[in-house]
């Protein structure tokens, strides 16, 4: 069975009035509250095993792995404290 919910027109607003209005503060409750994984600074253990690979990524790739590697880390990391 649908839920109905009735409207007015008084209490919709378009998209992109709200993103006018309200724009810059949805977008930096957002950075505040999910800071980035990875800030672009590599570790450095990794740039090491990277420049010892007989086919040395391409810089993108390099910061791709960087990335991975960063979200790995915390994911296990989270897995870790959910045990405690």
């Amino acid at each position: 069975m649908e839920a109905v919910i009735e409207v007015s027109q008084q209490e919709v607003i378009p998209l992109s009035d709200f993103i006018h209005e309200f724009g810059e503060g949805l977008l930096s409750a957002v950075q505040q509250q999910n800071p980035p994984i990875y800030d672009g600074v590599p570790n450095s253990r990794h740039a090491i095993l990277m420049e010892a690979l007989l086919r040395k990524p391409f810089p993108p790739q390099q910061d791709a792995v960087q990335a991975k590697r960063c979200f790995a880390s915390l994911f296990r990391l989270s897995r870790m404290q959910s045990r405690l």
